[in-house]
Protein backbone atom coordinates (compact mmCIF):
# COMPACT_ATOMS: atom_id res chain seq x y z
CA UNK A 1 0.00 0.00 0.00
CA UNK A 2 1.42 3.41 -0.96
CA UNK A 3 1.82 6.38 1.32
CA UNK A 4 -0.91 8.23 -0.69
CA UNK A 5 -3.45 5.48 -0.07
CA UNK A 6 -2.65 5.45 3.65
CA UNK A 7 -3.26 9.20 3.79
CA UNK A 8 -6.61 8.79 2.04
CA UNK A 9 -7.67 6.04 4.43
CA UNK A 10 -6.79 8.19 7.40
CA UNK A 11 -8.86 11.05 6.03
CA UNK A 12 -11.79 8.71 5.46
CA UNK A 13 -11.57 7.47 9.05
CA UNK A 14 -12.04 11.06 10.27
CA UNK A 15 -15.20 11.61 8.22
CA UNK A 16 -18.45 10.83 10.12
CA UNK A 17 -20.05 7.70 8.73
CA UNK A 18 -23.62 8.96 9.31
CA UNK A 19 -25.26 12.35 8.93
CA UNK A 20 -25.75 13.84 12.43
CA UNK A 21 -29.03 15.39 11.28
CA UNK A 22 -30.86 12.40 9.80
CA UNK A 23 -28.61 9.42 10.78
CA UNK A 24 -28.40 8.35 7.13
CA UNK A 25 -25.02 7.04 5.85
CA UNK A 26 -22.78 9.71 4.39
CA UNK A 27 -21.53 9.42 0.83
CA UNK A 28 -18.35 11.22 -0.06
CA UNK A 29 -19.85 12.61 -3.27
CA UNK A 30 -22.97 13.92 -1.47
CA UNK A 31 -21.50 15.45 1.67
CA UNK A 32 -21.94 19.13 2.59
CA UNK A 33 -20.14 21.15 5.24
CA UNK A 34 -21.78 23.86 7.35
CA UNK A 35 -20.26 27.27 6.67
CA UNK A 36 -20.24 28.08 10.41
CA UNK A 37 -19.32 24.91 12.31
CA UNK A 38 -17.79 22.98 9.36
CA UNK A 39 -19.72 19.90 10.45
CA UNK A 40 -20.45 17.29 7.81
CA UNK A 41 -23.95 16.34 6.73
CA UNK A 42 -25.73 14.81 3.80
CA UNK A 43 -26.79 16.96 0.86
CA UNK A 44 -30.46 16.61 1.83
CA UNK A 45 -29.90 18.12 5.29
CA UNK A 46 -27.60 20.92 4.20
CA UNK A 47 -29.58 23.94 3.05
CA UNK A 48 -28.59 27.21 1.42
CA UNK A 49 -29.36 30.58 2.96
CA UNK A 50 -31.81 32.31 0.61
CA UNK A 51 -29.83 35.54 0.98
CA UNK A 52 -26.12 34.67 0.79
CA UNK A 53 -26.33 31.23 -0.84
CA UNK A 54 -23.93 29.51 1.59
CA UNK A 55 -24.75 26.05 2.97
CA UNK A 56 -25.58 25.63 6.66
CA UNK A 57 -26.68 22.88 9.02
CA UNK A 58 -30.19 23.18 10.52
CA UNK A 59 -28.90 24.60 13.82
CA UNK A 60 -27.40 27.61 12.03
CA UNK A 61 -30.46 28.44 9.90
CA UNK A 62 -33.73 30.13 10.82
CA UNK A 63 -37.07 30.06 8.98
CA UNK A 64 -38.45 33.38 7.81
CA UNK A 65 -41.68 34.11 9.71
CA UNK A 66 -43.34 35.54 6.62
CA UNK A 67 -42.46 32.83 4.07
CA UNK A 68 -41.07 29.26 3.97
CA UNK A 69 -37.51 30.36 3.07
CA UNK A 70 -34.51 29.74 5.36
CA UNK A 71 -31.91 32.35 6.19
CA UNK A 72 -28.65 32.25 8.16
CA UNK A 73 -28.38 34.30 11.31
CA UNK A 74 -25.84 36.65 9.72
CA UNK A 75 -28.31 37.54 6.96
CA UNK A 76 -31.51 37.46 9.02
CA UNK A 77 -33.30 40.73 9.73
CA UNK A 78 -35.63 41.22 12.67
CA UNK A 79 -38.85 43.22 12.69
CA UNK A 80 -38.35 46.15 15.03
CA UNK A 81 -41.96 45.91 16.23
CA UNK A 82 -42.70 42.19 16.77
CA UNK A 83 -39.25 40.58 16.49
CA UNK A 84 -40.16 38.24 13.62
CA UNK A 85 -37.27 36.82 11.60
CA UNK A 86 -37.28 38.08 8.01
CA UNK A 87 -35.44 37.11 4.84
CA UNK A 88 -34.33 39.67 2.30
CA UNK A 89 -37.47 39.23 0.20
CA UNK A 90 -39.89 39.80 3.10
CA UNK A 91 -38.30 42.70 4.93
CA UNK A 92 -38.90 46.34 4.27
CA UNK A 93 -37.15 49.33 5.76
CA UNK A 94 -38.91 52.10 7.66
CA UNK A 95 -38.30 55.30 5.72
CA UNK A 96 -38.06 57.32 8.95
CA UNK A 97 -35.67 55.27 11.13
CA UNK A 98 -34.15 52.70 8.71
CA UNK A 99 -35.21 49.79 10.94
CA UNK A 100 -36.59 46.59 9.41
CA UNK A 101 -40.33 45.93 9.64
CA UNK A 102 -42.49 42.95 8.60
CA UNK A 103 -45.61 43.09 6.43
CA UNK A 104 -47.96 42.73 9.42
CA UNK A 105 -46.42 45.60 11.39
CA UNK A 106 -45.64 48.14 8.70
CA UNK A 107 -47.73 51.16 7.83
CA UNK A 108 -47.80 53.49 4.85
CA UNK A 109 -48.12 57.27 5.12
CA UNK A 110 -51.54 58.23 3.77
CA UNK A 111 -50.06 61.30 2.08
CA UNK A 112 -46.55 60.55 0.78
CA UNK A 113 -46.57 56.73 0.84
CA UNK A 114 -43.46 56.30 3.03
CA UNK A 115 -43.12 52.95 4.81
CA UNK A 116 -43.32 53.33 8.60
CA UNK A 117 -42.74 51.11 11.63
CA UNK A 118 -44.91 51.21 14.74
CA UNK A 119 -42.61 53.69 16.49
CA UNK A 120 -42.49 56.17 13.62
CA UNK A 121 -46.14 56.14 12.51
CA UNK A 122 -48.27 59.09 13.56
CA UNK A 123 -52.05 58.93 13.74
CA UNK A 124 -54.44 61.77 13.08
CA UNK A 125 -56.96 62.31 15.84
CA UNK A 126 -60.07 61.05 14.09
CA UNK A 127 -59.55 59.83 10.51
CA UNK A 128 -57.72 56.63 11.57
CA UNK A 129 -55.08 57.11 8.87
CA UNK A 130 -51.34 56.66 9.28
CA UNK A 131 -48.94 59.52 8.52
CA UNK A 132 -45.25 60.19 8.79
CA UNK A 133 -44.21 62.99 11.14
CA UNK A 134 -43.59 65.42 8.28
CA UNK A 135 -46.99 65.04 6.64
CA UNK A 136 -49.01 65.09 9.84
CA UNK A 137 -47.56 68.46 10.84
CA UNK A 138 -49.11 70.02 7.70
CA UNK A 139 -52.56 68.63 8.36
CA UNK A 140 -55.52 69.08 10.63
CA UNK A 141 -57.33 65.82 11.26
CA UNK A 142 -61.07 66.08 10.62
CA UNK A 143 -62.85 67.13 13.83
CA UNK A 144 -66.42 66.04 13.18
CA UNK A 145 -69.17 67.72 15.13
CA UNK A 146 -70.25 65.56 18.11
CA UNK A 147 -73.79 66.87 17.74
CA UNK A 148 -73.93 65.90 14.06
CA UNK A 149 -72.48 62.51 14.93
CA UNK A 150 -75.11 62.05 17.66
CA UNK A 151 -77.96 62.94 15.31
CA UNK A 152 -76.67 60.55 12.64
CA UNK A 153 -76.15 57.70 15.11
CA UNK A 154 -79.65 58.11 16.54
CA UNK A 155 -81.33 57.74 13.12
CA UNK A 156 -80.45 54.54 11.36
CA UNK A 157 -81.95 55.47 7.99
CA UNK A 158 -80.82 59.09 7.76
CA UNK A 159 -78.89 60.00 4.62
CA UNK A 160 -75.57 61.71 5.33
CA UNK A 161 -72.75 62.60 3.00
CA UNK A 162 -69.29 64.13 3.08
CA UNK A 163 -67.13 65.79 0.44
CA UNK A 164 -63.41 65.90 -0.19
CA UNK A 165 -62.67 69.23 -1.87
CA UNK A 166 -59.25 69.23 -3.53
CA UNK A 167 -57.81 72.52 -4.79
CA UNK A 168 -54.68 72.40 -6.95
CA UNK A 169 -53.55 76.01 -6.80
CA UNK A 170 -53.69 79.23 -4.84
CA UNK A 171 -56.96 80.03 -3.07
CA UNK A 172 -58.36 81.61 0.08
CA UNK A 173 -57.02 79.18 2.67
CA UNK A 174 -58.42 81.00 5.68
CA UNK A 175 -61.97 81.05 4.36
CA UNK A 176 -62.06 77.29 3.95
CA UNK A 177 -60.06 76.39 7.06
CA UNK A 178 -62.38 78.47 9.25
CA UNK A 179 -65.68 77.56 7.60
CA UNK A 180 -68.09 75.74 9.96
CA UNK A 181 -68.73 72.96 7.42
CA UNK A 182 -65.01 72.17 7.01
CA UNK A 183 -63.82 69.54 9.49
CA UNK A 184 -60.17 69.16 8.43
CA UNK A 185 -57.55 69.56 5.73
CA UNK A 186 -54.29 68.02 4.57
CA UNK A 187 -51.78 67.92 1.74
CA UNK A 188 -52.30 65.42 -1.04
CA UNK A 189 -49.67 63.74 -3.19
CA UNK A 190 -51.74 64.23 -6.36
CA UNK A 191 -51.77 68.03 -5.93
CA UNK A 192 -48.43 69.30 -7.21
CA UNK A 193 -49.07 73.02 -6.62
CA UNK A 194 -47.34 74.28 -3.47
CA UNK A 195 -50.55 75.94 -2.27
CA UNK A 196 -52.76 72.95 -3.05
CA UNK A 197 -54.74 71.39 -0.21
CA UNK A 198 -57.50 68.87 0.31
CA UNK A 199 -60.40 69.83 2.60
CA UNK A 200 -62.80 67.40 4.28
CA UNK A 201 -66.30 68.53 5.15
CA UNK A 202 -68.16 67.76 8.33
CA UNK A 203 -71.06 65.27 8.27
CA UNK A 204 -73.60 66.84 5.92
CA UNK A 205 -77.39 66.48 6.05
CA UNK A 206 -79.81 67.39 3.27
CA UNK A 207 -80.46 70.65 5.15
CA UNK A 208 -76.80 71.59 4.50
CA UNK A 209 -77.05 71.34 0.71
CA UNK A 210 -77.60 75.08 0.18
CA UNK A 211 -74.75 76.04 2.50
CA UNK A 212 -72.22 73.68 0.93
CA UNK A 213 -73.26 74.89 -2.52
CA UNK A 214 -72.64 78.49 -1.45
CA UNK A 215 -69.19 77.57 -0.13
CA UNK A 216 -68.21 75.80 -3.36
CA UNK A 217 -69.45 78.77 -5.43
CA UNK A 218 -67.04 81.01 -3.50
CA UNK A 219 -63.93 78.89 -4.24
CA UNK A 220 -61.70 80.31 -6.96
CA UNK A 221 -58.46 78.51 -7.82
CA UNK A 222 -55.38 80.31 -9.15
CA UNK A 223 -53.25 77.68 -10.85
CA UNK A 224 -52.13 76.19 -14.17
CA UNK A 225 -53.86 72.83 -13.81
CA UNK A 226 -56.85 73.07 -11.44
CA UNK A 227 -58.40 70.06 -13.19
CA UNK A 228 -55.85 67.76 -11.51
CA UNK A 229 -57.98 68.02 -8.35
CA UNK A 230 -60.92 65.78 -7.52
CA UNK A 231 -64.04 66.07 -5.40
CA UNK A 232 -64.72 62.67 -3.87
CA UNK A 233 -68.09 62.05 -2.23
CA UNK A 234 -68.60 59.78 0.79
CA UNK A 235 -72.11 58.39 1.30
CA UNK A 236 -73.15 56.76 4.55
CA UNK A 237 -72.57 53.01 4.74
CA UNK A 238 -75.37 50.72 5.91
CA UNK A 239 -76.04 47.03 5.40
CA UNK A 240 -77.96 47.77 2.20
CA UNK A 241 -75.41 50.19 0.76
CA UNK A 242 -73.01 47.84 -1.04
CA UNK A 243 -70.21 48.87 -3.41
CA UNK A 244 -71.62 46.70 -6.17
CA UNK A 245 -74.96 48.53 -6.05
CA UNK A 246 -73.16 51.84 -6.45
CA UNK A 247 -71.09 50.36 -9.28
CA UNK A 248 -74.26 49.56 -11.22
CA UNK A 249 -75.66 53.02 -10.44
CA UNK A 250 -72.62 54.61 -12.11
CA UNK A 251 -72.72 52.04 -14.91
CA UNK A 252 -76.31 53.09 -15.70
CA UNK A 253 -75.30 56.67 -16.55
CA UNK A 254 -74.52 57.76 -20.08
CA UNK A 255 -71.49 59.96 -20.73
CA UNK A 256 -73.70 63.07 -20.98
CA UNK A 257 -75.55 62.26 -17.79
CA UNK A 258 -72.29 61.59 -15.93
CA UNK A 259 -70.77 64.89 -17.09
CA UNK A 260 -73.88 66.76 -15.96
CA UNK A 261 -73.24 65.35 -12.49
CA UNK A 262 -69.56 66.39 -12.65
CA UNK A 263 -68.47 62.78 -12.94
CA UNK A 264 -65.44 61.81 -14.98
CA UNK A 265 -65.32 58.01 -15.05
CA UNK A 266 -66.79 57.98 -18.58
CA UNK A 267 -64.08 60.14 -20.16
CA UNK A 268 -61.03 60.47 -17.86
CA UNK A 269 -60.69 57.54 -15.50
CA UNK A 270 -57.07 57.70 -14.37
CA UNK A 271 -58.21 58.17 -10.74
CA UNK A 272 -61.68 56.63 -11.03
CA UNK A 273 -61.80 53.57 -13.25
CA UNK A 274 -65.17 51.82 -13.10
CA UNK A 275 -64.21 48.22 -12.32
CA UNK A 276 -66.72 45.55 -11.35
CA UNK A 277 -65.64 43.70 -8.22
CA UNK A 278 -62.53 45.82 -7.59
CA UNK A 279 -63.52 48.36 -4.98
CA UNK A 280 -60.23 49.20 -3.29
CA UNK A 281 -57.45 51.65 -3.98
CA UNK A 282 -57.13 55.24 -5.10
CA UNK A 283 -57.86 54.62 -8.78
CA UNK A 284 -61.34 53.09 -8.57
CA UNK A 285 -64.63 54.91 -9.10
CA UNK A 286 -66.19 53.13 -6.11
CA UNK A 287 -63.98 52.69 -3.03
CA UNK A 288 -65.16 50.31 -0.30
CA UNK A 289 -62.18 50.53 2.07
CA UNK A 290 -63.72 52.96 4.58
CA UNK A 291 -65.45 51.64 7.69
CA UNK A 292 -68.37 54.09 7.76
CA UNK A 293 -68.77 55.31 4.17
CA UNK A 294 -68.67 54.24 0.54
CA UNK A 295 -66.48 56.63 -1.43
CA UNK A 296 -67.45 57.74 -4.93
CA UNK A 297 -64.16 58.88 -6.46
CA UNK A 298 -65.61 59.71 -9.87
CA UNK A 299 -66.32 63.39 -9.19
CA UNK A 300 -64.14 66.13 -10.66
CA UNK A 301 -63.07 69.22 -8.70
CA UNK A 302 -65.54 71.36 -6.78
CA UNK A 303 -65.05 75.12 -7.21
CA UNK A 304 -66.74 78.11 -8.83
CA UNK A 305 -66.49 76.50 -12.28
CA UNK A 306 -68.43 73.35 -11.29
CA UNK A 307 -70.68 74.59 -8.47
CA UNK A 308 -73.84 74.48 -10.62
CA UNK A 309 -73.49 70.69 -10.84
CA UNK A 310 -73.06 70.10 -7.11
CA UNK A 311 -76.74 70.48 -6.19
CA UNK A 312 -77.77 67.96 -8.86
CA UNK A 313 -74.99 65.55 -7.84
CA UNK A 314 -76.03 65.67 -4.18
CA UNK A 315 -79.66 65.08 -5.12
CA UNK A 316 -78.69 62.16 -7.34
CA UNK A 317 -76.64 60.56 -4.55
CA UNK A 318 -79.49 61.19 -2.09
CA UNK A 319 -82.03 59.57 -4.40
CA UNK A 320 -79.92 56.48 -5.13
CA UNK A 321 -79.08 56.04 -1.45
CA UNK A 322 -82.80 56.10 -0.59
CA UNK A 323 -83.54 53.67 -3.43
CA UNK A 324 -80.99 51.17 -2.11
CA UNK A 325 -82.10 51.65 1.48
CA UNK A 326 -85.69 50.77 0.57
CA UNK A 327 -84.72 47.44 -1.01
CA UNK A 328 -83.37 44.48 0.93
CA UNK A 329 -80.26 42.77 -0.42
CA UNK A 330 -80.94 40.33 -3.27
CA UNK A 331 -84.17 42.16 -4.18
CA UNK A 332 -82.61 44.33 -6.89
CA UNK A 333 -81.30 43.13 -10.22
CA UNK A 334 -78.56 45.01 -12.01
CA UNK A 335 -81.05 46.06 -14.68
CA UNK A 336 -83.28 47.62 -11.98
CA UNK A 337 -80.43 49.76 -10.69
CA UNK A 338 -79.26 50.82 -14.14
CA UNK A 339 -82.80 51.89 -15.06
CA UNK A 340 -83.15 53.93 -11.87
CA UNK A 341 -79.77 55.71 -12.05
CA UNK A 342 -80.52 58.10 -15.00
CA UNK A 343 -83.86 59.24 -13.53
CA UNK A 344 -83.70 63.05 -13.19
CA UNK A 345 -84.15 64.24 -9.60
CA UNK A 346 -84.25 67.96 -8.90
CA UNK A 347 -86.84 68.49 -6.16
CA UNK A 348 -85.66 68.39 -2.54
CA UNK A 349 -87.00 65.52 -0.50
CA UNK A 350 -87.98 65.49 3.18
CA UNK A 351 -85.61 63.71 5.53
CA UNK A 352 -86.83 60.25 6.53
CA UNK A 353 -86.31 59.64 10.24
CA UNK A 354 -86.71 56.25 11.87
CA UNK A 355 -86.42 55.18 15.53
CA UNK A 356 -82.89 54.69 16.86
CA UNK A 357 -81.38 51.34 15.93
CA UNK A 358 -80.70 48.78 18.60
CA UNK A 359 -76.97 48.64 19.13
CA UNK A 360 -75.20 45.45 18.15
CA UNK A 361 -73.10 44.06 20.96
CA UNK A 362 -71.72 41.07 19.04
CA UNK A 363 -69.26 42.61 16.58
CA UNK A 364 -67.79 40.18 14.00
CA UNK A 365 -68.17 36.41 13.97
CA UNK A 366 -65.66 33.58 14.45
CA UNK A 367 -66.20 30.13 12.92
CA UNK A 368 -64.15 27.00 13.62
CA UNK A 369 -64.52 23.52 12.16
CA UNK A 370 -62.74 20.20 12.53
CA UNK A 371 -61.85 18.04 9.55
CA UNK A 372 -64.91 17.05 7.55
CA UNK A 373 -67.13 19.95 8.71
CA UNK A 374 -68.07 23.07 6.75
CA UNK A 375 -70.63 25.88 7.04
CA UNK A 376 -73.27 26.09 4.33
CA UNK A 377 -72.90 28.61 1.54
CA UNK A 378 -75.97 30.36 2.88
CA UNK A 379 -74.31 30.75 6.29
CA UNK A 380 -71.15 32.15 4.70
CA UNK A 381 -73.16 34.76 2.80
CA UNK A 382 -75.11 35.74 5.91
CA UNK A 383 -71.96 36.11 7.97
CA UNK A 384 -70.21 38.11 5.26
CA UNK A 385 -73.11 40.49 4.59
CA UNK A 386 -73.57 41.33 8.28
CA UNK A 387 -69.80 41.63 8.88
CA UNK A 388 -68.50 43.17 5.64
CA UNK A 389 -65.17 44.72 6.69
CA UNK A 390 -62.69 41.93 6.03
CA UNK A 391 -62.46 38.14 6.21
CA UNK A 392 -59.63 35.73 6.90
CA UNK A 393 -59.11 31.99 7.30
CA UNK A 394 -56.30 29.95 8.91
CA UNK A 395 -56.12 26.21 8.25
CA UNK A 396 -53.81 23.26 8.87
CA UNK A 397 -52.92 20.58 6.33
CA UNK A 398 -50.05 18.20 5.64
CA UNK A 399 -47.82 21.15 4.75
CA UNK A 400 -48.44 22.98 8.01
CA UNK A 401 -50.44 26.04 9.10
CA UNK A 402 -51.52 28.64 6.54
CA UNK A 403 -53.49 31.87 6.46
CA UNK A 404 -55.36 33.92 3.88
CA UNK A 405 -56.99 37.26 4.74
CA UNK A 406 -58.31 40.19 2.76
CA UNK A 407 -60.22 43.37 3.69
CA UNK A 408 -62.45 42.58 0.70
CA UNK A 409 -64.76 39.74 1.82
CA UNK A 410 -65.41 38.73 -1.80
CA UNK A 411 -61.83 37.64 -2.30
CA UNK A 412 -61.74 35.48 0.82
CA UNK A 413 -65.08 33.88 -0.08
CA UNK A 414 -63.76 33.25 -3.59
CA UNK A 415 -60.73 31.41 -2.19
CA UNK A 416 -62.98 29.30 0.08
CA UNK A 417 -65.36 28.38 -2.74
CA UNK A 418 -62.57 27.62 -5.19
CA UNK A 419 -60.85 25.36 -2.64
CA UNK A 420 -63.89 23.93 -0.87
CA UNK A 421 -62.57 20.35 -0.64
CA UNK A 422 -59.21 21.52 0.71
CA UNK A 423 -60.84 23.39 3.59
CA UNK A 424 -63.36 20.61 4.23
CA UNK A 425 -60.42 18.24 4.81
CA UNK A 426 -58.65 20.62 7.22
CA UNK A 427 -59.34 22.09 10.65
CA UNK A 428 -59.77 25.83 10.19
CA UNK A 429 -60.46 29.14 11.91
CA UNK A 430 -62.53 31.67 9.91
CA UNK A 431 -63.39 35.27 10.83
CA UNK A 432 -65.66 37.95 9.35
CA UNK A 433 -65.05 41.49 10.64
CA UNK A 434 -67.39 44.35 11.51
CA UNK A 435 -65.01 47.28 12.00
CA UNK A 436 -65.36 49.33 15.20
CA UNK A 437 -61.76 50.33 15.96
CA UNK A 438 -59.18 50.55 13.20
CA UNK A 439 -59.46 51.06 9.46
CA UNK A 440 -60.66 48.43 6.99
CA UNK A 441 -57.31 47.13 5.75
CA UNK A 442 -55.27 43.92 5.65
CA UNK A 443 -53.33 44.66 8.85
CA UNK A 444 -56.59 44.82 10.85
CA UNK A 445 -58.14 41.73 9.27
CA UNK A 446 -58.30 38.62 11.49
CA UNK A 447 -56.91 36.10 12.28
CA UNK A 448 -53.67 37.50 13.72
CA UNK A 449 -50.38 35.69 14.22
CA UNK A 450 -49.36 34.98 17.81
CA UNK A 451 -46.34 33.49 19.60
CA UNK A 452 -46.39 32.45 23.27
CA UNK A 453 -43.47 32.10 25.66
CA UNK A 454 -43.88 28.29 25.72
CA UNK A 455 -43.06 28.12 22.02
CA UNK A 456 -46.64 27.78 20.79
CA UNK A 457 -47.43 29.72 17.61
CA UNK A 458 -50.52 30.06 15.49
CA UNK A 459 -53.38 32.41 14.61
CA UNK A 460 -56.08 33.93 16.83
CA UNK A 461 -59.35 35.80 16.10
CA UNK A 462 -61.54 38.09 18.23
CA UNK A 463 -65.29 38.73 18.39
CA UNK A 464 -66.54 41.77 20.31
CA UNK A 465 -64.87 44.90 21.63
CA UNK A 466 -61.86 44.73 23.96
CA UNK A 467 -62.87 47.87 25.87
CA UNK A 468 -59.75 47.77 28.03
CA UNK A 469 -57.53 47.91 24.96
CA UNK A 470 -59.13 50.51 22.68
CA UNK A 471 -55.99 52.65 23.12
CA UNK A 472 -52.52 51.25 22.57
CA UNK A 473 -49.89 50.59 19.93
CA UNK A 474 -52.56 49.85 17.32
CA UNK A 475 -55.85 51.51 16.39
CA UNK A 476 -57.38 48.02 16.53
CA UNK A 477 -58.55 47.01 20.02
CA UNK A 478 -58.26 43.35 18.96
CA UNK A 479 -54.58 43.68 18.07
CA UNK A 480 -53.83 45.52 21.32
CA UNK A 481 -55.57 42.85 23.42
CA UNK A 482 -53.78 40.00 21.62
CA UNK A 483 -50.42 41.74 22.04
CA UNK A 484 -51.04 42.07 25.78
CA UNK A 485 -52.11 38.40 25.96
CA UNK A 486 -48.96 37.20 24.22
CA UNK A 487 -46.78 38.99 26.75
CA UNK A 488 -48.71 37.69 29.75
CA UNK A 489 -50.38 41.02 30.54
CA UNK A 490 -53.97 40.04 29.70
CA UNK A 491 -56.38 37.21 30.48
CA UNK A 492 -58.66 36.61 27.51
CA UNK A 493 -60.58 33.72 29.07
CA UNK A 494 -62.93 35.65 31.39
CA UNK A 495 -65.17 37.03 28.61
CA UNK A 496 -64.86 40.68 29.63
CA UNK A 497 -62.90 41.57 26.48
CA UNK A 498 -64.97 39.55 24.03
CA UNK A 499 -64.61 36.06 22.61
CA UNK A 500 -61.41 34.53 21.24
CA UNK A 501 -60.52 31.35 19.35
CA UNK A 502 -57.13 30.15 18.11
CA UNK A 503 -55.52 27.46 15.97
CA UNK A 504 -51.93 26.45 16.74
CA UNK A 505 -49.04 25.19 14.61
CA UNK A 506 -50.28 21.57 14.94
CA UNK A 507 -53.85 22.39 13.86
CA UNK A 508 -55.35 22.26 17.37
CA UNK A 509 -58.35 24.57 17.78
CA UNK A 510 -59.07 26.13 21.16
CA UNK A 511 -61.79 28.57 22.21
CA UNK A 512 -60.63 30.85 25.01
CA UNK A 513 -64.24 31.90 25.54
CA UNK A 514 -67.58 31.94 23.75
CA UNK A 515 -68.00 28.70 21.76
CA UNK A 516 -71.50 27.95 20.36
CA UNK A 517 -71.93 24.75 18.29
CA UNK A 518 -74.43 24.88 15.39
CA UNK A 519 -75.28 22.68 12.42
CA UNK A 520 -73.36 23.29 9.21
CA UNK A 521 -73.27 21.63 5.80
CA UNK A 522 -74.54 18.04 5.57
CA UNK A 523 -75.51 18.07 9.26
CA UNK A 524 -71.90 18.49 10.36
CA UNK A 525 -71.15 20.57 13.45
CA UNK A 526 -69.33 23.87 13.28
CA UNK A 527 -68.65 26.28 16.16
CA UNK A 528 -69.40 30.02 16.05
CA UNK A 529 -68.97 32.94 18.44
CA UNK A 530 -72.52 34.25 17.90
CA UNK A 531 -75.59 33.84 15.69
CA UNK A 532 -76.51 37.52 15.33
CA UNK A 533 -75.84 37.16 11.60
CA UNK A 534 -78.74 34.68 11.46
CA UNK A 535 -81.25 37.37 12.54
CA UNK A 536 -81.12 39.45 9.33
CA UNK A 537 -83.30 37.40 7.00
CA UNK A 538 -80.72 36.02 4.54
CA UNK A 539 -82.22 32.53 4.51
CA UNK A 540 -81.11 30.96 1.24
CA UNK A 541 -81.42 27.34 2.32
CA UNK A 542 -84.86 27.07 0.70
CA UNK A 543 -83.25 27.17 -2.74
CA UNK A 544 -82.56 23.95 -4.58
CA UNK A 545 -78.82 24.36 -5.10
CA UNK A 546 -78.34 21.08 -6.97
CA UNK A 547 -77.58 22.05 -10.55
CA UNK A 548 -78.18 25.71 -9.71
CA UNK A 549 -75.54 28.37 -10.21
CA UNK A 550 -75.01 29.79 -6.73
CA UNK A 551 -73.76 33.04 -8.26
CA UNK A 552 -77.31 33.76 -9.45
CA UNK A 553 -78.49 34.22 -5.86
CA UNK A 554 -75.41 36.09 -4.71
CA UNK A 555 -75.14 39.80 -4.52
CA UNK A 556 -73.63 40.68 -7.87
CA UNK A 557 -70.29 41.67 -6.34
CA UNK A 558 -69.50 38.09 -5.40
CA UNK A 559 -69.55 36.90 -9.00
CA UNK A 560 -66.36 38.77 -9.82
CA UNK A 561 -64.75 37.66 -6.58
CA UNK A 562 -65.52 34.04 -7.38
CA UNK A 563 -64.12 34.38 -10.89
CA UNK A 564 -60.94 35.95 -9.52
CA UNK A 565 -60.56 33.10 -7.06
CA UNK A 566 -60.95 30.49 -9.79
CA UNK A 567 -58.37 32.29 -11.92
CA UNK A 568 -55.90 32.40 -9.02
CA UNK A 569 -56.44 28.69 -8.43
CA UNK A 570 -55.78 27.81 -12.07
CA UNK A 571 -52.62 29.91 -12.06
CA UNK A 572 -51.33 27.95 -9.07
CA UNK A 573 -51.88 29.06 -5.47
CA UNK A 574 -48.96 29.27 -3.04
CA UNK A 575 -49.12 28.48 0.71
CA UNK A 576 -48.63 32.13 1.74
CA UNK A 577 -51.81 33.53 0.19
CA UNK A 578 -52.17 36.74 2.15
CA UNK A 579 -51.72 39.76 -0.20
CA UNK A 580 -48.92 42.06 0.86
CA UNK A 581 -49.78 45.74 0.39
CA UNK A 582 -47.26 48.55 0.48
Amino acid sequence: MTNDSKTTDAANDETPRVCPCCDEPLREDKTEHCTICRGSMCADCGEECVNCGYVYCPSHLAECDDCPNHVCYDCAAYCTDCGDILCEGCRTVCDSCDEYVCADCRYSCENCGDILCGECVRWSDQDDCAYCAGCLSESKAPAYSPERQRIMDSHEHMFTVGLEIEINGGHDHDKLKNHPLIAGYCTDGSLYHRDGLEYQTDILFTTDFDAINALVESIHCYGDEPERAGGHMHVRRTRRQTPSRWYWALKGLSDRQARNLNMRHTYYNRWCELRHGDYSGKDTAVNDTHADTIELRTFARWDDTTATRLAVALEWAHHMWRYFESHELYQLKTADIMREAPTPRHEPRPQCVSPPAERRTDMCVIITADRGAMPTISQLIQMSETNPDGAGIAWHDKDGLHRYRNPDNRQTLAVILANWDKFAASPFLLHFRLATHGAVKTENTHPFRYRLSNGETGYIAHNGIAHRYTHGRYKSDSRNAILAWQTGQADLTDGTQGKFAKIDQDGRIEWLQGAEPIQGENQTTITVSNTVWDDYGYDLDGYDLDGYDINDIWDEAYQTGYDDGQEELLNGAVPDWTPHHR
